[in-house]
């Protein structure tokens, strides 16, 4: 599920998981059940992850920035005055 993250690499990160997925298959390292059973899984444990990460709300996806962001305000938890401190990625 990295394109969650990642939309505009969707099809670089198909395209590289499906030529690992083959290169298991071609080398015959594992069975093409193997590999099929190993997506599912893969899928299936990215959607639940998506779907966590949903129900306690946190965002998962690509920065409104373009991942520019250097720096991000954040409030010291023992600040009483409510000042804003920037904090280093």
């Amino acid at each position: 599920m990295l394109w969650v993250v990642v939309p505009a690499r969707r099809v670089w990160i198909m395209g590289l998981a499906a030529l690992i997925a083959l290169s298991r298959v071609y080398l015959g390292v594992h069975y093409p059940s193997d590999v099929l059973v190993g997506a599912a899984g893969g899928v299936a444990t990215g959607l639940l992850v998506l779907l966590g990460a949903r129900l306690v709300h946190v965002h998962i996806g690509p920065d409104d920035d373009g991942d520019r962001r250097q720096y991000r305000d954040v409030e010291a938890p023992g600040d009483r005055h409510g000042e804003v401190k920037r904090a280093a990625e």
